[in-house]
């Protein structure tokens, strides 16, 4: 019986197809369709049928980065754009799909080295 299970389970992981990419290529085109919205880990899951755990980790096996922080890495690219497009500050924040003003002040300076007020001034004397 042990020999019987080993081998089904064998032949189960050995026919299982790789959806994966596939996986990864609907997160990111959900992402790019709802950045701007209040979206999360599990309301992507759940637009994928999968759970949030398991999306969660074929995501950061494949890209390298958790899911959350690439979304958030998305929503500031977006906001360096409008700050480049002369939008302000608190503009860019909401419109970027951050809900809360001093959070994204935070990330944004994290993750760029300077802050989105010095950010767009450097921006708007390169034009």
């Amino acid at each position: 019986m042990v020999l019987i299970n080993t081998t089904i389970q064998s032949d189960n992981q050995i026919n299982l197809p790789d959806i994966s990419p596939a996986l990864i290529k609907d997160a990111l085109s959900y992402i790019s369709e709802n950045l701007t919205n209040d979206i999360s880990v599990q309301a992507i899951a759940d637009y994928l049928n999968i759970s949030r755990s398991r999306l969660s980790h074929v995501f950061k096996d494949y890209t390298g980065i958790s899911l959350w922080n690439y979304i958030i890495a998305r929503r500031i690219q977006y906001s360096q754009t409008l700050l480049k497009q002369g939008h302000s500050i608190t503009n860019a924040c909401y419109e970027c799909g951050f809900q809360d003003y001093a959070h994204f002040i935070k990330v944004f300076t994290r993750l760029n080295g300077i802050s989105p007020g010095k950010y767009a001034r450097s921006s708007s004397m390169t034009k």
